[in-house]
């Protein structure tokens, strides 16, 4: 099956770390090596491909288990030897989706959907899968480490990008080629998204993670994704054969590449970007990078190098990108209208930012899916079936695990969110009572797939307990027993200096963990452990070392919230590692708390802005140099009225005031006639809901989180839901919300789409209104919603 091409390239991306391999892990080397015919090549391509902290952080069995499981995949589904062996390297076999933990799973999952796909072909097979999936995993809102896909089944929840984790490990374990795609940052929202693709019929098709529909390339975000400006897939193998050959790639993160996948979802043009000295003179191979405006920062969503020309070329989306590029002492930038123009020159005249105040109107794509054909009645009463079966599947196993109860409210809870680790923190906590603050230092998603040798080794009878010095999480990286390590590794004469000054440490770090040759992936996390093992470390990588290094020797340290620097303290203050000699100035942001996720700082690094992050705990002290503070006012239709204020701090502080762009009336609010179930009268928000899927759980927390200002403003608030369903959630009730039963009539509920102007059959419906006129109407995905609502009512009579 295999290619005299495939076969060379697994032996060139071994021959790369074999001696390495060899040196650092010799019994893994020698297992790789008695491997025999193509078990062996695909354990070379893995181990030459795979990011470091894979390769040494993962037990050789598992990786083993997949080569197995991929090898019995090809003599037990037929289809597959039909397949171009790039994707069935890529999309079946390949271990690694997203950032998950890598667990031995494959064989687990096909175990339970072996008899769930037999006798299926193509969209069936994949249709049913799944609905499997719906069963066991449902959306809800976590932080961003991306938990194991075995976790997620013992716990039944996570969001998105650990949905689509789930549904894509899913699917390859039945030989079905998958993979996870992604807006990396939306336009005409504050958030991203994402969800899966199957290779199906020789074409992709895509699906909704864990949200059943009748037919493929149906979801409620297929609108959303015709407003994005990128939607890209990853691969973290660069072996490229005939079923990759023609994909575009958009952006390097270490070693994994990303491809652009934009214009099967939506309307797209071609950018071309030409990078120019001062003199007019083509520069080649210096990065542009292509920013969208999201939370109230630029976010990156591509980068790309000029070729022999000094040109990029990007397919993109429809609306405004920011686009920079810098070099030593060079740097230059342009707000690009994409739907207007298609061609953009940047020179490299100036030597840094300049100082001043700049307007930026970004303008979102405007929706080009075309009309969603709408389900017919007999098809949403059986997709409601479906949801509703799953519900209650999902509901039956999870509370089938053994529930525990401690007599202490706080440790109960950690015990019924865990799922069935929940037995693990039980036995920890029977054994080691005085363990209870190490439990509760961990994250709600720590206590789903924290195993118990790592509690053990942090138990700690000191008091207090200092989550800063006790805890064994410090970023997103795998939970392991690194203290043990870094207490192995250092010299009595090293914790001695490093514990006088912690700035030796930080230097120490710097000095002998370096990238070297390794791959490295931004997006994975290498454990403390790993790093002292192979005797190398990214840049966050050396920043989780030394928060480990410090807490092993008792100084609280983190990991800053805003730009993951490592931060230690001096007995005062929490200092950030290699500046505690900068000059400093201070920087006074004025009304900053009123803008709460409209607004961004950021430094000039030299080539690049990256996040500000304060030298102490919650001070205003900066390093001295030159700053960018964003602001946003997110319009109803998703544009935006950014102010970007570029300032120079010196010794001397400065002040900045968070000027807002006001939108006129015109621009905030619409006049649309509507025709509801309600007397005209006072202005209230009505928002049609449809539980357990992803757009209300975002609806619903957004409430949670602006409870505050909704009783505030006095803003009438009006929940429907199903005639018949059971909807209790204690969200609705902190806001005061009336939860109204009707029934959701889909001709009337089309209208009301239309009438809005919007997408019919996506939901939630939001809809600011005294009965008669809408003055704000939202059907679907997106979030911001309530913040964008609550503004609104400045212009209203509430």
């Amino acid at each position: 099956m295999f290619s005299e091409a495939m076969n060379c390239y697994a032996q060139r991306v071994w021959d790369e770390v074999d001696g390495w391999l060899q040196k650092t892990d010799p019994l893994t080397h020698q297992q790789v090596m008695c491997s025999k015919g193509t078990e062996q090549i695909f354990l070379k391509l893995l181990y030459g491909t795979l990011p470091v902290s894979d390769v040494i952080g993962v037990p050789f069995e598992t990786l083993q288990s997949y080569v197995h499981h991929g090898l019995f995949l090809l003599e037990n589904v037929p289809e597959l030897r039909q397949l171009p062996e790039d994707l069935f390297v890529h999309y079946v076999l390949y271990p690694r989706i997203n950032s998950e933990e890598i667990v031995d799973c494959r064989p687990f999952f096909w175990e339970m959907l072996n008899s769930v796909v037999r006798g299926l072909t193509g969209e069936e097979a994949v249709l049913a899968v799944n609905r499997w999936c719906a069963a066991q995993m449902t959306y809800a809102s976590t932080d961003d480490r991306t938990i194991d896909p075995k976790a997620a089944y013992f716990c039944g929840s996570g969001r998105c990008g650990e949905e689509s984790t789930f549904a894509v490990t899913a699917l390859r374990s039945v030989g079905i080629p998958a993979r996870q795609v992604y807006a990396t940052w939306w336009s005409h929202c504050d958030d991203n998204h994402a969800w899966v693709e199957v290779f199906v019929d020789g074409r992709w098709r895509f699906l909704g993670a864990c949200e059943p529909e009748p037919e493929l390339d149906r979801g409620w975000f297929k609108r959303a994704a015709s407003r994005a400006m990128l939607i890209c897939s990853r691969r973290f193998c660069d072996f490229t054969g005939t079923g990759t050959q023609d994909e575009q790639l958009c952006r390097m993160e270490g070693s994994c590449s990303l491809y652009n996948q934009t214009s099967r979802y939506c309307r797209t043009t071609l950018l071309n970007v030409k990078v120019l000295d001062a003199y007019d003179q083509p520069i080649r191979d210096i990065e542009v990078r292509f920013y969208v405006l999201n939370m109230g920062r630029m976010s990156l969503i591509a980068s790309l190098r000029t070729d022999v020309n000094g040109q990029v070329f990007f397919e993109t989306g429809l609306g405004s990108l920011y686009v920079e590029t810098s070099r030593q002492k060079g740097f230059a930038w342009e707000i690009v209208h994409t739907g207007k123009v298609n061609v953009c020159t940047l020179r490299l005249e100036k030597g840094a930012p300049e100082e001043g105040t700049f307007d930026w109107d970004m303008m979102a794509p405007d929706a080009s899916c075309g009309e969603i054909r709408s389900l017919t009645a007999e098809e949403s009463r059986q997709k409601a079936r479906v949801l509703e079966i799953a519900k209650t599947d999902r509901m039956t196993r999870l509370n089938g695990y053994m529930q525990y109860a401690t007599g202490d409210p706080v440790v109960d809870e950690a015990l019924k969110s865990a799922g069935k680790n929940s037995e693990t923190l039980w036995s920890f906590y029977q054994a080691h009572p005085e363990g209870r603050e190490l439990l509760l230092s961990l994250s709600p998603k720590d206590w789903r797939d924290v195993r118990m040798p790592v509690l053990e080794a942090f138990l700690t009878d000191q008091k207090p307990f200092v989550s800063d010095v006790h805890c064994p999480r410090i970023g997103f990286e795998p939970l392991a027993d690194w203290k043990s390590a870094v207490g192995t590794c250092l010299s009595e004469e090293q914790k001695a200096a490093f514990t006088r000054d912690p700035e030796r440490a930080w230097k120490w770090i710097q000095e002998n963990f370096l990238e070297g040759t390794c791959r490295w992936v931004k997006g994975l996390w290498i454990r403390p452990d790993v790093a002292l093992r192979i005797g190398a470390a990214d840049e966050r990588g050396r920043g989780v070392l030394f928060v480990a290094v410090m807490r092993t020797l008792g100084i609280p340290a983190r990991l800053s919230n805003m730009s993951d620097q490592p931060q230690y303290w001096d007995g005062q203050r929490f200092r950030t590692a290699g500046r505690a000699y900068e000059d400093t100035g201070c920087l006074t942001l004025e009304d900053s708390g009123v803008l709460r996720d409209r607004w961004s700082l950021e430094y000039w690094e030299g080539e690049r802005w990256v996040a500000a992050t304060p030298t102490e705990d919650g001070s205003a002290q900066y390093p001295v140099g030159i700053y960018r503070l964003i602001t946003t006012n997110r319009l109803p239709n998703g544009d935006q009225l950014a102010r970007c204020r570029i300032i120079k701090l010196d010794a001397g502080g400065a002040k900045l005031r968070m000027e807002v762009r006001p939108g006129s009336p015109e621009q905030m609010l619409a006049s649309y006639p509507v025709e509801l179930q309600k007397k005209p009268g006072r202005i209230e928000l009505r928002i049609w809901l449809e539980q357990g899927t992803e757009p209300t759980e975002h609806i619903l927390n957004e409430l949670a989180s602006s409870a505050d200002l909704l009783r505030a403003c006095g803003l009438p608030l009006v929940l429907l839901v199903p005639e018949g369903e059971n909807f209790v959630d204690p969200r609705a009730a902190a806001v005061g919300a009336r939860v109204v039963p009707v029934k959701f009539d889909g001709e009337q509920l089309e209208n009301l789409a239309r009438s809005l102007y919007q997408e019919p059959g996506q939901m939630p419906i939001t809809c600011l209104t005294d009965g008669v006129t809408a003055f704000y109407g939202q059907c679907g995905y997106a979030v911001g919603t309530i913040p964008l609502v609550l503004s609104l009512v400045q212009f209203l009579n509430v």
